[in-house]
C-alpha cells in the first residue's frame, strides 16, 4: 500500500514536472519565436516596420465579401485572440463577428516573407502561409499585408478568394526608415593627398587643408519616399569622404564614376585593407579627394545595380537613376551626419562632376537637382563639372557607335547602355537572335570591359554591328522614328533638353578625339546652350589627348585649375568670361575680346610664366614641371 501510495506520488510529480517543462519550453519557445520575428522579419528595403506592431490588441477588419466574418491579425508578431483553428504561432486570422469562433488560419508567423509587387506599384508586402484550407488540404492558405506609410492610420481589404484561401490586406500607417550604415574603411593624410595628386601632374592643385576618413555606406533608395512612389526599393552603397578637422558647415561635392561593368569596381570599393585603390573609379575618386581635401564633404555613390546593389541589374544612362542614387545618399547622411562628425553640418549647396558615364551622370543630377519632386533632398548645384559624357545619347552617340565608319575601339560602352536598355524597358528585338542570351551573361555584373570584349569578339568577330538586330540597325540608318529603343534613348538624351537655370552653371570637358563617348555629344549640348552664358566647355584637342581614356587628366587638370582658382581657358558664348565661373570660388571678371597690342603682350606674359613656373615644385596653387 505504502509502495502504491509512494508510486502514485512519483507519478504525478513526473506529470507536473513535465507539465512545467513544457510550459517552460513552450514559454520561452514563443517569447525567443516572437523576439526573433521582431528583430529578423520587420525591416524589409529600408523601412522598419515594428512601428505598427500592436502589443496591446490585434488589428480587425471586416470582411468586404461576407459581413459574418472578420480578419484578426498582427504584423511581425502573433496575435492575442487565440482559438481552436488559430492557435500558437498564428499572425492572420478568420473567424466569425458575432461569436468570435476561428474558421481559418492564413498566417504563421514562422513563414513571413517580403516582397514587392510589381502590379500595385511596387507596393512592399508581408505574406505568410497557414497550415491548409480547411475546406480542402491540397491547399496552402495564404495572407499578405500590404504597408503604405503615413500618419494617419487605416486599414482595407483589397483582395479575398475562398475558393483559393487567399487574403491580402492593406495597413495605412507610420513606418520608419532604416538610418544608412557606416563603416570607417580607410583615411588619407594631407601628405597622402598631396603625393596623390601630384602624381597627376598637373599645373595647378587645390589648397589641401584637411585630412580625410573614408567610409563605406548602405543606404536604401526611399529615404525620399515620395520622390520614387512607384518605384522598386534598392539597398544601395556608396563612398563618403569627410575632411577631418573641419568645424561648421560643409559644402557638397558629388563624384560620379565612370562606366563599370564590374558590379565590384565601384567606389565604395576603393579602400581595401585600409589602402586606396584608384582603379575603383579612378576620376571621381581624385576629384573627390581633392574637393575633401579642399574642405567639402565627398559623396561617391555606386548606383543602381553596382556595389551592395549588384543583384539588380544596372540602370546605365538612365538620368532618374542617378538622381534617385544621389539625392537619397545626401538625404540619409544629412539625417545622421552626427553619427559620423558631430562638429558638421551639410550646406544646399552643392558641385557635381563626373567622366565618361560620370559625365552623363552630372549632367543628369544637375537636371533633376531642380525638380521639385526632389526638394526635399536640399540639394541646389551651384555647378556641374560633366566631361566626356554621351549627352546625345539617342541621337549622335547611338548612330556614331553603330553604323558609322567611325567605329568604337571598345563597343562593350554601347552595348551595355543597350543591355540595360533593352532590359529596364522591356523591349526586345534589339540584340542578335545569336546574341541575346550571351548579352544575358556579359552584363550581369561579374566581368570587366575588357573580359565582355574578349566574349564578343569569339562571338562575332571585329564586326560589331552583327551584336545586334537588323531592325536596330536599319532604323538607326534610315532615321525611323518608330524604333522603341531609339525613342528611350532620346527620351533620356540630356543634350536636346536641358538648360541650366541661371543660378547655376555647367563646365563642360570633352577631347575632339574621343573614340567611345564621341565629341559630338558636347557640340549637341553646346548648340542647344548656344545663348546661355552659364554653359562654357574646354575643348581638347590632338596635342592634349588623343582618345577617351587619355582625356581623363586633362579634364581633371581643369576642376583641379578651378579648385586652385586660376583664370579660366574656357570658351562661352560671350565675349565677357569671369575668372571662376563657379559660385564655390572667388570670381573677377576678364575681357577676352583684346586689342593686337594686349593680346602680345598676353602671350608674353604666359611664357614668362610657363618658364617660371618650372622653377617650383608643385603645391599649393604653385605651378609644376
Amino acid at each position: 500500500m505504502i509502495e502504491a501510495v509512494q508510486y502514485n506520488m512519483w507519478k504525478r510529480l513526473i506529470v507536473i514536472a513535465q507539465f512545467l517543462a513544457v510550459q517552460c519550453i513552450v514559454t520561452n519557445g514563443a517569447s525567443a519565436r516572437q523576439d526573433r520575428s521582431m528583430e529578423d522579419y520587420c525591416q524589409y528595403k529600408g523601412f522598419d516596420y515594428s512601428l505598427l506592431t500592436n502589443d496591446e490588441e490585434d488589428y480587425i477588419v471586416n470582411s468586404t465579401a461576407y459581413e459574418s466574418f472578420e480578419y484578426v491579425f498582427n504584423i511581425c508578431r502573433e496575435i492575442h485572440y487565440n482559438d481552436t483553428i488559430c492557435g500558437e504561432g498564428t499572425a492572420f486570422c478568420e473567424r466569425t463577428r458575432e461569436k468570435e469562433k476561428s474558421v481559418e488560419q492564413y498566417g504563421d508567423i514562422d513563414t513571413i516573407t517580403f516582397d514587392q509587387d510589381p502590379d500595385r506599384d511596387y507596393t512592399p508586402y508581408l505574406q505568410m502561409t497557414g497550415i491548409h484550407c480547411q475546406d480542402d488540404e491540397d491547399k496552402q492558405s495564404e495572407s499578405r499585408i500590404y504597408f503604405t506609410c503615413q500618419e494617419e492610420e487605416h486599414i482595407e481589404v483589397l483582395y479575398e478568394d475562398f475558393d483559393e484561401c487567399k487574403v491580402y490586406v492593406m495597413v495605412y500607417g507610420p513606418c520608419r526608415g532604416i538610418d544608412p550604415i557606416y563603416e570607417q574603411v580607410g583615411t588619407l593624410n594631407t601628405k597622402e593627398v598631396a603625393l596623390l595628386l601630384d602624381s597627376l601632374n598637373t599645373m595647378y592643385l587645390p589648397e589641401i587643408d584637411y585630412n580625410i576618413t573614408a567610409h563605406r555606406v548602405q543606404y536604401y533608395s526611399k529615404i525620399l519616399p515620395e520622390a520614387t512612389a512607384g518605384e522598386p526599393t534598392y539597398e544601395l552603397s556608396g563612398l563618403l569622404l569627410m575632411p577631418d578637422g573641419f568645424d561648421g558647415e560643409a559644402e557638397v561635392f558629388i563624384s560620379m564614376h565612370d562606366t563599370a561593368t564590374d558590379a565590384t569596381l565601384v567606389p565604395s570599393n576603393a579602400f581595401v585593407n585600409g589602402l586606396l585603390r584608384t582603379e575603383y573609379g579612378y576620376y571621381a575618386l581624385y576629384a573627390a579627394i581633392a574637393a575633401t581635401a579642399n574642405g567639402k564633404v565627398s559623396f561617391l555613390p555606386d548606383g543602381i545595380g553596382m556595389g551592395i546593389s549588384a543583384d539588380d541589374t544596372a540602370e546605365f544612362l538612365v538620368p532618374h537613376a542617378y538622381a534617385v542614387s544621389v539625392f537619397n545618399f545626401i538625404a540619409g547622411v544629412k539625417l545622421t551626419i552626427e553619427d559620423v562628425d558631430g562638429n558638421i553640418q551639410l550646406s544646399s549647396n552643392s558641385y557635381v562632376t563626373g567622366y565618361g558615364e560620370g559625365g552623363f551622370a552630372a549632367l543628369s543630377v544637375h537636371k533633376y537637382s531642380s525638380d521639385e519632386k526632389w526638394a526635399k533632398a536640399d540639394v541646389e548645384i551651384q555647378s556641374s563639372y560633366p566631361s566626356a559624357g554621351p549627352y546625345d545619347l539617342g541621337y549622335s552617340q547611338i548612330s556614331t557607335a553603330l553604323t558609322s565608319n567611325q567605329r568604337d575601339p571598345d563597343p562593350t560602352f554601347m552595348a551595355y547602355a543597350v543591355f540595360s536598355y533593352s532590359n529596364l524597358f522591356n523591349i526586345s528585338n534589339v540584340f542578335n537572335k545569336s546574341v541575346e542570351s550571351d548579352a544575358q551573361d556579359w552584363f550581369n555584373g561579374a566581368y570587366s570591359q575588357t573580359q565582355i570584349l574578349t566574349f564578343m569578339q569569339l562571338k562575332v568577330g571585329t564586326n560589331y554591328e552583327g551584336l545586334y538586330s537588323s531592325e536596330l540597325i536599319n532604323s538607326i540608318k534610315e532615321g525611323r522614328e518608330d524604333n522603341e529603343l531609339l525613342f528611350k534613348m532620346k527620351e533620356n538624351s540630356l543634350s536636346q533638353v536641358f538648360r541650366p537655370e541661371d543660378v547655376s552653371y555647367v563646365w563642360l570637358c570633352h577631347g575632339e578625339d574621343d573614340d567611345i563617348s564621341y565629341y559630338s555629344n558636347m557640340q549637341a549640348f553646346v548648340d542647344t546652350n548656344n545663348d546661355n552664358p552659364n554653359v562654357r566647355y574646354a575643348p581638347k584637342d590632338a596635342t592634349e589627348c588623343t582618345n577617351h581614356q587619355a582625356c581623363i587628366n586633362p579634364c581633371l587638370a581643369e576642376l583641379f585649375a578651378e579648385l586652385a582658382g586660376r583664370t579660366t581657358t574656357t570658351t562661352s558664348f560671350t565675349t565677357t568670361t569671369t575668372t571662376n565661373v563657379i559660385p564655390w570660388f572667388q570670381k573677377t571678371e576678364s575681357k577676352i575680346g583684346m586689342s593686337v597690342g594686349g593680346g602680345i603682350l598676353f602671350i608674353i606674359l604666359v611664357v614668362c610664366s610657363v618658364l617660371m613656373f618650372r622653377r617650383y615644385r608643385r603645391g599649393n596653387y604653385k605651378a609644376v614641371d
